[in-house]
Parts: C-alpha cells; structure tokens; sequence
C-alpha cells in the first residue's frame, strides 16, 4: 500500500528503506544465461499502456519505465524522475528527469517524450479515469516537467506510479498519432532493463539484456531502485496448463513456473533442484454480475446470490489448502492502510433457505446464468466451478464458458449481453484511487453505474486529508455490498516454483523479478 503522499521534493534516500529485496550488490555476481519461464497464458498486447492484462504487467515491467514506481512496502518511490516539487496549492507537480537514460532505440529521455507518453496514457489506456484530475503536462526544459492538476488530489502520485496499466514512458517519434491497439511491434520501446528481441505470439516473448541501461540509485525494492539486468535473455513462454508448468519445472524445461497448483507444493518444495516461494498477499478473487443484461438485472437474484455463498467452500477449490487463503469482505488487503470491514454483514452469510425464497421472489424464469471464467489461471476457474455448482444447489440453471484470460476480458468488457457472471482477480492497488477505474461509470469497465459512487469517487481523488479518504472509500464498500454489482469471494495466496540455479530471486507483487538474478550456470 502506499503509507505515505509525496508532495514536496523527494529524495532519492527513500530508496535506502527496507523493501522486499533488500540490499543487493552493486554489479551481477555473475553476468549471461539464459531463463525459460513457464507462465500461465500469453499477452493480449506489449502495448503496456493499453492492456491492464496480468500478462501485459508481467512482462512489461521489464521493459519500460515510469517517472514513479512502487517500492517494496508498496509505497511511492522515483524511477526516471530522480525528484519532484509541488506547489503550494497541490495543483502543480514538477518532475526532474534523471540523467544520461536513453531508451531501447539509444536516444535520450527528454521532457517531450514524458509529456507524449502522459498525454497518450490519459487519451488510450483503460486506465484513464485514474488521471481525470490531470489539467495538462508541459515540458519546461529537456530535463524537467509540469503536470498541473484541475484540483488537488491525494492520489495523483500514487496512481502515477501504479504498475499496470502503468503510466510508461515511451518515444514521443513512435507513440505520436498512434491509435490505440496500433502500436507496432517494433515501436515497443523503454528504458527497461531488458528490451523485446522477438514475440511470436502464443510461442514466446524473447527479452535480451539492454546493454546501455542505466540502474536507478539505491538499493533494490519492489520494481524501485537498482535494477541490474545479469541474465543475458529472458523467454516468456505461455503454458496454459498448469500440469505442463508443473511437468516442465520438474524435468527442468523450466527454469520458473508461474501461478502453480496447491496440490504440488509439498512436493515441489522436496524436489532436488527447485525452490519454492510464497507470494502473499496475492490476488483477490472476485465474480462481477451482470446489473444492464439478462436475469441479474433484479436485485432480488443478485442478493440471493450474494446471501447463499459458502466463501470458505470456494476458496478452498481456488486454493487448494487452507494455507493458502483467507476470508476477508474488505476491497483492500488486511496489509493495507485502507482495509475496513464495512459490510461483513453481507459477506459469507451461508444462508441457502434465506436465498432460496429470494430466487422465488426475485421471478427466476429457469433461464441458464452464464458464467465466463478463464482457464489460464486455475484458481479463479476452480472458484467459477465451485460457485456454479451453489448456485444450482439455491435453484439456479447454469452454463460456464472458460477462455483465455484476454478474451474473457474482452467479452467482459465488450459483449455486454453474452454473460450474467464473469470472473476476475485483483492484485493490490498501490492507493485506493486504483478503483477508480473498476467502479466508476464513465471508464466502461463493467455494466455497473451509480451516480452515489461516482461522486463518492470523485471526492476521494480530491480529499487530501487521509482518514477522510478513508471514510469515503468505506462509503464506496457499504453501497457495493448493497447493490451486489461483484461479490468477492476472498484472498488468494500464491505459489511460484524456480531451479535452484537461478540466484537472487525474491518474490513480489504478482509478477516474476529477474533482474538482480543471476545464474550458477550459463545455461
């Protein structure tokens, strides 16, 4: 979570705080090597504006940048931007550059290319709504640039530095009058460690060592700080079946496995040559419901859904062990400043009878619920399958369709009549702005609209003052336990597997960190 707001100038000190790394050495213990890394499905895009796919984030951390990021206790910290002021008003923030970084194409960072890049970020990603209190950029000098703000909002520099959809930074001569979806292969262009080689879509994403990148200062923490890219290349290779990652990892066709199943983890943890590591907190699973098309327009049916739910029973099908998860009502992890337990009283409530004559009141005519899932991460399709089959014990006819994951978002998003129930997980929001574009109407993300939540949105983006922020946010909670437009089901834990070869390697966030790794051998 993010536990502070930078508002004035930032030093680049902050960089020495614990994180989830720690202190790492100044140069590759050991340089070259090659990672193969098993991971749960292919991106939709490498366009990491435009997607806010897990895939896109997994891989495209690696290759751009942003002028903020997240440290390893989920806070702001600078990556190109080596510091930033802010007027007295809150409405004008002015970011210095750091020096000598040059993109993947070997050109310099210049203001216009942040400026280019923000404005492309505010115009294309699906992400924008987060920005809507950005007034303008300019670029004031090569080295420095002003954002300037409608009015002042807490949350401007925390969602700057969320990472995916992130605000990346890209050359103002290959994103200009772009399209959204248009960008070309060979325009995907950072300042990254590692810089694309080749993606062949479906087959792999090939990364090579970007050998004039420059290391941000101080030590390694979350995506901030020195990032030194010791393994020469990096395959992104999609398995969409998780016993192909399993089987992979153990021949050792894999040098990492991705989102593996619980059931393998005793004994990967005993298998010689591997290593495995828990990442927590993890994502948060969640079913979104139809509120514009189809049988979940009454609110009857969605209550009943809502009411009926055994939540440990799901989770546990997610999971696989009770290690591995827990029951929580909150939008926000327990690790996190914003968590609150408003309306725990609709959370979990178990009571079938109760639903059933909800089902008879609401006038269910017997038409199947469609449920969308995905395939490629096994957890949330086991929590589809475990909620479908509660739903027909409270009377409802069902039909689950699973997809890769970016065609279901696509669905999701774009055919609004072809599901009543759809699935997705949320990773931690760095600041609880990072909802915004979940919840609020005009972002399009899902079919719910409220007007009291809109407002209620808009007001936290602005308020300055964090324990009224707060307070708004569990407003925002209690009218989303009212109007059931997504019911959560609880927190996922996860576990990644990796050969012992590969050195260094810590986990965060959701996705893998390579840089700061390198390898025993030069496999």
């Amino acid at each position: 979570m993010v536990r502070r707001l930078v508002t004035t100038s930032l030093l680049l000190s902050i960089l020495t705080a614990s994180g989830a790394s720690g202190a790492a050495p100044d140069k590759c213990p050991a340089q070259g090597g090659t990672v193969r890394a098993a991971m749960a499905g292919s991106p939709p895009t490498l366009d990491f504006v435009t997607s806010f796919a897990a895939q896109a984030r997994d891989i495209g951390v690696y290759i751009y940048e942003g002028l903020v990021t997240i440290d390893g206790n989920y806070d702001v910290a600078p990556q190109l931007a080596e510091r930033w002021t802010t007027s007295a008003d809150g409405k004008t923030y002015t970011f210095h550059l750091r020096k000598g970084v040059k993109f993947h194409d070997g050109s310099p960072v210049t203001a216009a290319d942040v400026v280019a890049s923000v404005e492309r970020f505010r115009a294309q990603s699906p992400r924008k709504a987060d920005l809507s209190m950005v007034a303008g950029a300019r670029a004031v000098d090569n080295g420095t640039v002003e954002i300037t703000l409608s009015q002042p909002s807490a949350a401007f520099v925390p969602l700057m530095a969320y990472p995916g959809p992130a605000v990346a930074i890209m050359p103002k001569k290959l994103i200009e009058g772009v399209p959204a979806g248009k960008l070309p292969q060979s325009s995907v262009i950072g300042t990254g460690p590692y810089r694309l080689a080749e993606w062949i879509p479906d087959k792999h994403v090939h990364l090579e060592r970007f050998a004039q990148y420059t290391p941000g200062p101080g030590d390694p923490s979350g995506y901030a700080g020195r990032r030194l890219a010791c393994v020469e290349h990096i395959y992104f290779l999609p398995v969409p079946e998780v016993s192909s990652r399993v089987a992979g990892l153990e021949s050792g066709d894999y040098d990492y496995g991705q989102n593996l199943p619980a059931e393998a983890y005793t004994r990967l943890t005993g298998t010689k040559g591997l290593k495995t590591v828990i990442l927590k907190p993890y994502y948060e699973i969640v079913m979104h419901l139809n509120t514009q098309n189809g049988a979940l327009r009454e609110w009857k049916l969605r209550r009943a859904i809502q009411m009926g739910l055994n939540e440990d029973e799901i989770m546990l099908s997610a999971a696989g062990d009770k290690t591995l998860y827990r029951l929580d009502p909150s939008l926000f992890f327990k690790e996190q400043y914003w968590h609150s337990n408003i309306g725990a009283n609709r959370y979990n409530e178990h009571d079938v009878a109760k639903a059933k004559a909800l089902v008879k009141e609401g006038g269910y005519d017997g038409s199947p619920l469609r449920i969308i899932t995905t395939s490629d991460f096994q957890f949330i399709y086991n929590a589809a399958l475990a909620m479908e089959s509660q739903l027909r014990q409270l009377g409802f006819t069902t039909k689950v369709q699973a997809y890769d994951y970016p065609t279901m978002i696509d669905i999701f998003r774009k055919k609004r009549g072809d599901w009543d129930i759809s699935y997705n997980a949320f990773s931690i929001r760095t600041d609880p702005g990072g909802f915004t574009f979940v919840l609020k109407s005009e972002s399009g993300y899902q079919p719910y609209a409220s007007k009291d939540v809109d407002a209620l949105l808009e007001k936290a983006l602005v308020e300055r003052d964090r324990k009224a922020r707060a307070k708004l946010y569990e407003q925002i909670q209690d009218i989303l336990y009212r109007d059931i437009p997504m019911i959560k089901h609880g927190d996922l834990f996860g576990f990644d597997a990796l050969r012992d070869r590969l050195q260094g390697f810590e986990p965060f966030y959701t996705t893998p960190r390579f840089w700061n790794v390198w390898s025993k051998d030069k496999r």
